[in-house]
């Protein structure tokens, strides 16, 4: 089989589905503004700027962990093939693909003309580099069990050999890629933002170094890093594909996500766009001729719970921890209707999603019974619990201040703390043993129900901060991963989600959807499920683009 152009996931997905967007969402995608006025001529030129709530500990797409950093690494680096707005597979660095009958041997053609930012040329060997470096991180990444599907992966993860056997440079524009087994998930993992491609010759020896001075080849390269106030990228005029029309593109570092700084800075002028939360989108309606986009994400934000805390070992407590929340007034109250309750994880959209339905004066009287139970009528003698968040904003100190009087309201203690600094600040502070509860947000890395699970629940999940492990779910979640079966794939998560609901090890709290506003200058704008991370400014242009 031969791919040149756009491939639907929906195509690729041989064995399972993979249902994209809005599926059974409570707000269907929508976008309004003159941006979709598709006959305009694109203009060239100008600087484009946009917020980034937290500063960055590396822009090596290997090891960026913040969803925000993904964002910037999407536009310094290119993969062998990317996700459009649509959630399509398109040719990047690979400008086509052959597959194998059996659906095991996959033959990528590099193009030619592609170089990196310091105009080395892209080699197979790169490629090659690129993938064998990802076998071996530690922690691993979020595509590490898909790359191990190529022959000889794991010996190479283990040390007992040079190379991956199954992976081969042919010739200098040539990938030949040899899977055990056929998984449709593959090529949908190579777009994702660990597996672009970066220089051997600049990172073999040198990846402290790299993660702050990245080179890629993609369509803006790294022109400056002030920490805590900007990272600027400017056009790379030596990109393989269409150059993008910006400029430039300058982030504006936001750190511990102070969104009233933003608002403030959006409507001075300082700002192309910036994410609608709460109050602000009273603010913003206000002002005239904004381009509005709103979109569902493959998100859900979540407390993750310390399942050895002395307080929340018993799972009567954490089940009415759960109860107690009024995710619908919470929501309400605090977003303005914007966001959609969870009571499990998987988000709708996605096989696996498992609707729950609550009453919640019925859930608080149930959690009120749950905790005299646990703590023989006593509730004070659990706290206080710790409640910590790394972002500081006028919304999640609101949230967390909802979430305090809900399980004040059980007669828990709640001791707020933040943590600012940075994000590995906070990624620390959480293998503490102060840590209680956690508030996190989980983005899709890849647009499939593993990618929220088994980072999450495994007993070795790179995010399961909670100390949960369930030899049950670790079986299930294997099971599931090599269903073929689309029907049965669902179930065995659905299984998974309804052990969870009994364990409690994380409270999801709602799914988020992608609501920003553009100045009225700002054109070609496209957002997909993935979120802001995915977003390619590249197509983006601006009408007036001395002027903001």
């Amino acid at each position: 089989m031969l791919y040149s152009r756009s491939l639907s996931i929906f195509l690729i997905n041989l064995f399972f589905a993979v249902i994209i967007l809005c599926a059974g969402c409570s707000a269907p995608p929508e976008e309004t503004g003159d941006h979709a006025d598709t006959n305009a001529t694109p203009i060239a030129g100008g600087t484009y700027t946009a917020p980034l709530p937290q500063d960055q500990a590396t822009l090596d797409p290997a090891r960026v962990t913040e969803h925000h950093g993904v964002g910037v690494v999407n536009q310094l680096f290119d993969g062998l093939v990317l996700l459009n707005a649509n959630m399509l597979v398109h040719p990047a660095l690979a400008t086509s693909w052959t597959v194998s009958e059996e659906g095991t041997v996959y033959t990528f053609q590099l193009s030619p003309h592609a170089i990196f930012h310091d105009g080395a040329p892209v080699r197979a060997s790169d490629v090659v580099f690129t993938l064998e470096r990802l076998l071996r991180l530690d922690p691993p990444t979020i595509i590490q069990p898909l790359l191990l599907l190529l022959q000889g992966a794991e010996a190479y993860r283990d040390g007992e050999t040079e190379h991956v056997a199954g992976l081969i440079a042919k010739d200098d524009t040539t990938v030949l890629m040899k899977l055990t087994r056929p998984d449709a998930r593959f090529l949908v993992a190579l777009s994702m933002y660990q597996a672009k491609i970066v220089p051997e010759h600049v990172v073999r020896g040198n990846e402290a170094a790299f993660g702050k001075a990245p080179i890629g080849t993609g369509p803006f390269y790294l022109d400056s890093w002030l920490p805590d106030k900007s990272i600027t990228l400017k056009r790379f005029d030596g990109y393989y594909s269409r150059p993008a029309w910006l400029d430039e593109v300058v982030y504006r570092i936001y750190p511990g996500g102070n969104n009233a700084q933003m608002l403030a800075d959006f409507t001075a002028g300082l700002l192309d766009e910036m994410p609608v939360y709460g109050d602000a989108k009273t603010t913003l309606a206000e002002i005239p001729n904004l381009n509005w986009v709103r979109r569902t994400s493959l998100s859900v934000l979540f407390y993750g719970i310390r399942t050895d805390h002395p307080g929340l070992r018993d799972v009567r407590v954490r089940h009415a921890l759960s109860l107690a929340i009024n995710r619908e007034k919470l929501i309400q109250d605090i977003y303005g209707g914007k966001f959609q309750p969870a009571f499990s994880i998987i988000p709708p959209g996605m096989p696996g999603h498992l609707p729950v339905k609550r009453d919640f004066a019925q859930d608080m009287q149930t959690a009120k019974a749950l905790i005299n139970q646990a703590t023989h009528g006593n509730p004070t003698s659990i706290g206080p619990i710790e409640l910590v968040s790394s972002v500081q904003s006028q919304f999640s100190t609101k949230e967390l201040a909802f979430i305090q009087s809900s399980w004040e309201a059980l007669g828990v203690k709640v001791r707020i703390k933040y943590i600012t600094s940075g994000w590995n600040d906070f990624k620390a502070y959480l293998k503490t043993d102060q840590t209680a509860v956690h508030r996190r947000v989980l983005f899709a890395d890849l647009p499939d129900p593993d990618s929220f699970l088994t980072p999450l629940i495994a007993s070795d999940g790179l995010f399961n901060e909670f100390h949960y492990v369930n030899p049950q779910v670790d079986r299930l979640l294997a099971e599931a991963g090599q269903t073929q079966d689309p029907r049965e794939r669902a179930s065995r998560y659905q299984d998974i989600e309804k052990l969870l609901a009994q364990d409690i090890p994380l409270i999801p709290l709602f799914y988020l959807s992608v609501e920003r506003v553009y100045k009225p200058r700002v054109r070609g704008i496209n957002v997909n499920a993935l979120d802001q991370a995915y977003v390619l400014l590249a197509d983006f242009w601006l009408s007036s683009p001395t002027a903001n």
